[in-house]
């Protein structure tokens, strides 16, 4: 398949675009920034894409099977700027659905996000629950879904919307924008200053799934030919875990693999009870997708790529 993935060379699509280009895939790699081609990208292409533009899109959409977008702002940049996080979450989305179907992609997939939901994830959360957070950064990616779920046709192009909980692996190069999530984060803490500091409650609950279950989660939706009605809207997400889980993941692997007992800082006084987090994935594990990758391994791979990089004796 020729597959342009969007954000190509960000935490979720550079990874996404390795696992596919690693199954044989043409991959076109989307980018508003010049780039060059990848040593690891052997069939396909590096593509600028000007989101204003809805020619540039039009042309990068051209002989295209599946587009993936995976571009977008993150929480912190939304909150800065709602009113652009609007427009590149949500009106650029929609310009490249237009594109993408007057180019007649076969499918189109939407990497949005579980916290569209509610503002703190809590209770029984599936594709059946309501949307209710208020957050620029859901109601951004809330308005990027709606233009999939408005760009699907059942004998034309098919659309995904997939709600993605917290992603944990190694980005593909250190210089990704993405050491602001927490187990990255505290990944890279446990290399640089060999100690965890948490700015919240250790109680504190998310879901989490490795990146190589994402990747083959929406590998999975590629190969799915299952015509449909209607659009499809999956969560995507494994194990829930307290901060104070991983946290203890992460000192357990230092303890065996380097000896060294990292010292777990918690800043927060709260000693609330743990609340109840069950973030169900039923779309997918009714289509038959399974999850099969180890999340202790994939927490090792992240903490070996933080060590190479930002431990003590890499510094310059």
């Amino acid at each position: 398949m020729r597959i342009l993935i969007t954000g190509g060379f960000g935490y979720l699509g550079g990874r996404l675009a390795r696992h596919l280009a690693s199954s044989g895939h043409e991959i076109l790699l989307g980018s508003r920034t010049i780039h060059p081609k990848p040593s690891w990208l052997k069939k396909g292409s590096v593509k600028v894409m000007d989101w204003v533009d809805y020619t540039s899109l039009l042309d990068v959409c051209k002989n295209v099977d599946v587009v993936i977008h995976a571009a977008g702002m993150n929480a912190k940049e939304c909150v800065e700027n709602p009113e652009l996080a609007l427009q590149v979450n949500g009106i650029a989305t929609e310009s490249l659905v237009r594109a993408s179907s007057k180019q007649l992609v076969c499918k189109f997939i939407y990497l949005s996000s579980a916290h569209v939901y509610t503002a703190d994830l809590s209770g029984v959360i599936s594709e059946e629950s309501s949307i209710t957070n208020t957050h620029p950064y859901a109601t951004s990616h809330f308005a990027g879904e709606q233009a999939t779920i408005n760009g699907h046709s059942s004998n034309a192009m098919q659309t995904v919307v997939i709600r993605l909980a917290n992603a944990i692996g190694a980005p593909l190069t250190k210089d990704v924008n993405c050491w602001m999530l927490v187990v990255n984060d505290l990944c890279k803490q446990a290399a640089r200053d060999r100690r965890l500091i948490i700015q919240g409650p250790l109680s504190r609950v998310r879901n989490f799934i490795t990146m190589t279950d994402v990747c083959l989660g929406l590998e999975f939706l590629l190969t799915n030919r299952q015509e449909r009605v209607s659009p499809l809207i999956c969560n995507l997400g494994d194990k829930t875990k307290t901060i104070g889980d991983i946290a203890s993941a992460i000192q357990s692997i230092y303890l065996k693999e380097k000896g060294i007992d990292l010292k777990i800082i918690e800043l927060s006084n709260d000693r609330s009870e743990t609340p109840h987090l069950d973030f169900r994935s039923s779309v997918l594990a009714g289509l038959g997708c399974q999850w099969s990758s180890n999340f202790k391994e994939e927490l090792t791979e992240l903490i070996r790529f933080c060590e190479f990089e930002f431990g003590a004796c890499n510094e310059n």
